[in-house]
Order: C-alpha cells, then structure tokens, then sequence
C-alpha cells in the first residue's frame, strides 16, 4: 500500500489515463454518429432545464445528457466532441479499477485488470459511443470502491457520499438500479446494528428521486404496458437472448464457464476458512462476486414479463466481473492463465471502426452530389431519423433546431415522413425523389411504392449504406 503514497503511484495512474483515452480515441470520428446518438446531440442544443422533460419522452433518466451538454459547451457537438466524454469517464474508470484491485491484491495484478477493461471488446466500443454507458461504468465503479472504503472505516460522510452515487447511477440508467437492490441487502446485513448508516445510504436517494422525478419518469419505472410495447427493438427474454449476450459481457462462453467453475471452488474453500479473514471483507467479495450473476439472473426473468432484457442494459455488471476474478483466483498461476486467455479472446474479437448500424453520413453526401446535377427532393422516412440526416446534410441547420422544422425544410426540398399517408400530400413537382427508409414496414413499404409507380415514376435502388433503404424515384416521362 505504499505505492499509493508516494510519487510513481500519481505516474502510474496519469500513465493508464493516458494510455485508454489515446487508445480509445483511435478511429473514434469515422464512425458516423445514429439514432440514439443524434438523440444526445439534439439535447445538448435544449435549454439546460429542458434535458429533464426531453429523458420522459427518450424513456431514460437525464442524468448523462445534463453532463453532455456542459461537456459539448466546451468541446462542440462533432463525433469527437460528442463522444470524447465518454473516453473521459472510461479513462477514468480504467484508474478506479486499478485501484481497487490494488487494494485486495497486488500491483500486478491491478495492472492486468486495466488491461482486461481496456481491451474488452463491448467495452471499448460504448467507450467510444455518446451514450451514458461510459458514465454509468465510472459511477459503479466509483461505488464499489466507495462501498470497500466504507467497509474497512466506517464514516458517516462516506455513507452519504454512497448515497448521493447510488441516486446518481439510478439517475443515469433505470436497469442499473438492480445493483442498487443487492447492495441494499448487503449493507443491511453488514450495518444491522447501525441503522444511521442504512438511513443516510438509502434515504438519500429515494429523497433526491422524488425532488427530481417527474410522472412521466415513474412511469417508465414502473414498467407501464404502453412502455414495454414501444420497446419493439427488444424482444422478451429467451433462450437466444440470453446466449445473445452471453459474448458481448463475459466475452466467450469459454470465459464464463471457467469463471463459474472457479466461483464454485472458491465459495468452498472460503466457507471453510472464513473464520481467518475478517467477516466484513468476506460479505463484501461474496457481494462482488455474486452482484452480477443475480443481476443477470434477475434482468431475464423481467424480460419475460416486460422489454428489458438486452446485454447492454447489463453493461454495468462487467466491472465487477472484471474484480471478480481477481477476488477468486488471487495470486495463483491459474489466475495468470486465466487472464491470459481473456485477453486473447479480447484481442481476437476488438473492433477498430465499427460501425454503427446507420450510414446517414453517407445518405447526406449523396443527396447534396445529386442536387449538384439536378433539383430532386428529398424524403426521408421517418421523424425518428430526419434528425441524423440535418446533422450530415447541413450542421448550422442542426444546431437551429430546424432539423423538424417542416416549413424550413421543405425550402431545400426535404421533407420526412412517418408513412404513405403523409407521402400522398408531398407535393412532388414532379421532381426525381430520393427516398431514404429506416424502421419502415413492409405493408407500407409495399404501399408506397405503389404510390410511385402509379405515379409513373421508375425506381432503382441504391446499394451499400447500411442500415437505410434508398430508392432513386425518377422523374416521369411525358
């Protein structure tokens, strides 16, 4: 415990900063920025006041965009801009775990635990995504180290430090609240006898939750059918979900075989020679340890009454995964082949460059070549991604809000639509159209095209951008 006192402790900690954010800005803005993204960048445009009602309609607490926006006032709202700040608090995170793991073990092995969090795949892309998942893994992380501390001197200001974190994480991601609900057993267990404590811990968050919560924010709590329904991109929990995720958070199955193996042999052996280690560090592994597993266990059985089951919503359980293994198998050599072998299976399944499901930028280039040759309009289906499309198409326009301004819009001869219904009122000119689909439906789909060829337009279609439909409607012949 020297290190942490003296000056190579304040190098080695500026270094593994360092080193994750470069690492992590590699190809950051090639990347083009989608759906969920656009939505950060548009609240970062609102009044600061604004963010909490804009989180009731995203369905997600405001949390990470009120720290976006100051960010973006500094830094701008370009890919990098956007996304930079989740480098920060990922760079940040890779120190916190180095520390911890410091703590219960040894240098070494610290430094092995920020090389597994830096180079886990599923990591490193959210670490370059403007979303609040860098965020909500620093504020974990932070908690973990914040419960170890309170753990081993037991302060008053610490337990309201925890309690003042756990609103946080609630107020940045609904799902993480799981955590929340394990950690309450726990610490009931460990502070039995000092309900202060358990007062200052808990009673602090539910206070700062009904101060900030509005309706609209318990209700999406509260799991509503109209809410559940709406989530059509995530489908009730099965047996494919679950292998689904099984990769993108415990990396291989490989990987969480041998961790459940190893978690076996470890509860064993430590129930037999608990009477040697101290009974509050004790609890406090078995809850790292187990934390996530019932957490996962937790979220699947949820995702068979309601949408919420999906791997990203866990995301907040791989830094005690991560701490996990070095609590299980610390300082032996099947540690040591065992990291190894995570980060091969890192290695192997990073990706630099990955896209991100949507290719407006490439939709926006092309539009603004083909109205270099001719007038055509523009029509983009639907409101959901008119947003993205003004972001590439005309950044100044973005930034004025005029991005669902229809009137301000149709001036340049763009119009979006949410189906064949508002399709049938565009007023066409007769002008080619470029048509550029996301979320469409097939019997709609099926309509407007039908649309077009009554009209006596002839379609061809343009292939290669991912994620978007685009037809070439050209102008009919006399």
């Amino acid at each position: 415990m020297e290190l942490i006192k003296s000056k190579n402790f304040y190098f080695l900690i500026a270094s593994i900063f360092i080193v994750n954010f470069l690492f992590k800005l590699i190809y950051i803005a090639s990347p083009c920025l989608w759906y969920d993204e656009i939505i950060s960048a548009k609240d970062t445009l609102l009044d600061f006041g604004h963010i909490k009602h804009e989180a009731e309609w995203d369905k997600n607490p405001p949390f990470y965009h009120y720290l976006l926006w100051m960010w973006s006032k500094l830094f701008g709202i370009s890919e990098i801009g956007l996304r930079s700040m989740s480098v920060f608090f990922s760079s940040l995170t890779a120190i916190l775990i180095f520390i911890f793991v410091f703590k219960i073990s040894t240098k070494v092995n610290a430094l092995l635990a920020v090389a597994i969090f830096t180079f886990h795949p599923y990591l490193y892309y959210f670490g370059q995504e403007a979303r609040c998942y860098s965020l909500l893994i620093f504020l974990i992380t932070l908690n973990l180290l914040v419960i170890y501390n309170l753990a081993t001197k037991q302060r008053l200001t610490t337990a309201l430090f925890l309690g003042v974190l756990n609103f946080l994480i609630f107020y940045t991601h609904y799902v993480a609240g799981l955590i929340l609900a394990f950690q309450f057993l726990y610490m009931t267990f460990v502070f039995r006898k000092k309900l202060i404590y358990i007062l200052l811990i808990y009673g602090t968050p539910i206070l700062l939750v009904l101060l900030r919560f509005t309706r609209k924010q318990y209700d999406v709590l509260f799991f509503s059918n109209k809410m559940s329904q709406e989530k059509r991109n995530v489908p009730l929990s099965d047996w494919d979900t679950l292998k689904e995720s099984i990769s993108p958070l415990f990396i291989s199955w490989v990987v969480l075989v041998g961790s459940l193996v190893f978690l076996l042999v470890f509860v064993v052996k430590k129930m037999n020679k608990r009477n040697i280690e101290n009974d509050t560090l004790f609890y406090f592994k078995l809850y790292i340890v187990f934390s996530p597993l019932l957490c996962f266990i937790s979220l699947f059985g949820l995702g068979k009454l309601t949408n919420v089951f999906h791997e990203r919503y866990l995301i907040f359980t791989i830094p005690y995964f991560i701490i996990s293994i070095f609590i299980i198998l610390n300082q032996t050599v099947a540690l040591y082949i065992f990291v190894i072998l995570i980060l091969g299976f890192e290695i192997k399944n990073i990706k630099f460059n990955q896209s991100r499901k949507m290719d407006y930028k490439f939709c926006a280039l092309l539009a603004k070549e083909v109205q270099k040759k001719e007038e055509i309009n523009i029509v983009v289906q639907t409101q959901d991604v008119i947003s993205l499309f003004i972001y590439y198409y005309d950044i100044e326009m973005f930034i004025a809000k005029n991005s669902g301004n229809k009137e301000k819009l149709a001036e340049r001869k763009i119009y979006y639509i949410e189906d064949y219904s508002e399709l049938i009122n565009l007023k066409l000119d007769k002008k080619p159209v470029l048509f550029y689909q996301t979320y469409q439906r097939k019997e709609d789909d099926i309509k407007i095209h039908n649309f077009f060829k009554d009209s006596k337009y002839n379609s061809g279609s343009v292939l290669g951008i991912e994620g978007v439909k685009c037809t070439y409607f050209i102008k009919p012949t006399e």
